[in-house]
């Protein structure tokens, strides 16, 4: 945990030297049968909407300057029970959360720096 946080901390003040923020998003879910592909939309660092499937646990990390549109969506692709959880962080800290459950669930979590 002490070298996660280390390594977390140097790509703050990495980002920081460049006059960004270090962004982190992470998605999770929670499923009653077999593991299943989420359809995850999220904001890349261009500022460009990204649409793919991806397999839980997910994160994508970024450097993202004052003003800049911060977006993360997952949405179940099954029809089974299950949940949901999207988290947006900034420099280390959660400033946004999302969480929902039930068939073809779909979670947020957005914001502006």
């Amino acid at each position: 945990m002490r070298k996660k946080a280390e390594t977390i901390r140097l790509k703050i003040e990495e980002a920081a030297g460049q006059g960004k923020f270090y962004v982190q998003y992470a998605v999770s879910s929670i499923l009653q049968s077999n593991r299943e592909p989420l359809k995850i939309t999220y904001r890349n660092s261009s500022g460009a909407l990204i649409t793919q499937r991806q397999y839980s646990p997910w994160t994508y990390e970024l450097k993202a300057g004052e003003g800049a549109l911060l977006y993360v969506s997952a949405q179940r692709q099954s029809d089974e029970p299950g949940d949901v959880y999207v988290v947006l962080m900034v420099n280390g800290r959660v400033v946004r959360e999302g969480r929902s459950d039930g068939l073809y669930a779909v979670a947020t979590a957005s914001g502006r720096l």
